[in-house]
């Protein structure tokens, strides 16, 4: 008898315990954490909007246009460093907005001053997206332009 009470009164704890677990829970979905981005972007508060836009899980369908939106705002922001991070995250995860995380992860090569890894980047790109050669050929003509090597940015 003593063993049934014992295993009553342990059925009653957990169960109390799942009960309040289950009240502190909050449900927040994806596009909850996408607003909330965008609503730390319009104040400028970029470190918290990044974080909101990292909660998205990767088999959401708004995760690949979270990535590309924290791409942009990245750069827009002047976060060069991270943008050559989430570019490079973007390229391996082949997001099917890899052609434009390559065309801001070169952008912020060059206005890093990093040329000779932005001609690699350029390279590698059009090898993979010819669709975009001439975007990225643009790309090239400005490493020339920063270079003061104008007539080579013109062909």
């Amino acid at each position: 008898m003593n063993r049934i009470k014992k295993i009553l009164i342990y059925t009653a704890i957990f169960m109390a315990q799942l009960t309040l677990a289950q009240a502190d829970y909050t449900y927040t979905t994806s596009k909850d954490y996408f607003k909330k981005a965008y609503e730390h972007l319009i104040e400028e508060e970029f470190s918290e909007a990044f974080t909101s836009f990292e909660k998205i899980d990767k088999s959401d369908t708004l995760y690949n246009l979270a990535q590309l939106s924290k791409l942009i705002a990245e750069y827009r922001a002047g976060f060069y460093k991270e943008v050559i991070k989430t570019g490079t995250k973007m390229i391996k995860e082949e997001s099917v907005f890899s052609s434009t995380a390559f065309e801001y992860k070169i952008k912020a090569l060059i206005d890093l001053r990093e040329f000779i890894n932005a001609e690699k980047a350029i390279g590698f790109s059009t090898e993979k997206y010819p669709l975009y050669r001439f975007q990225y050929e643009y790309l090239r003509a400005l490493i020339f332009k920063h270079q003061g090597k104008y007539e080579e940015a013109k062909k």
